[in-house]
């Protein structure tokens, strides 16, 4: 599932492209995309946040599923837009 475009910032781009394969991600493999020594599990959810309102223009979106007890994501396509 190919992501072109959309403004993505160098880190977002990373998260995004990890993403693009359609399985299912921990936050430990979205962590590793930031590239900054320093980084946890919560620093995942602003790019999280801010990939998701980029993703919607082109319905798309990052839906949390839990697997195994274990939050995981999931880059899929929307079928419909909301009214």
């Amino acid at each position: 599932m190919a992501i072109e475009g959309n403004g993505f910032t160098p880190t977002q781009r990373r998260i995004v492209d990890a993403l693009a394969d359609g399985e299912v991600h921990d936050r430990d493999e979205l962590v590793a995309c930031i590239e900054d020594e320093l980084a946890v599990w919560k620093n995942v959810s602003p790019h999280l946040t801010a990939i998701r309102k980029k993703l919607r223009l082109d319905r798309r979106d990052i839906i949390c599923q839990v697997v195994n007890r274990r939050f995981m994501y999931r880059l899929v396509g929307l079928l419909s837009r909301k009214p």
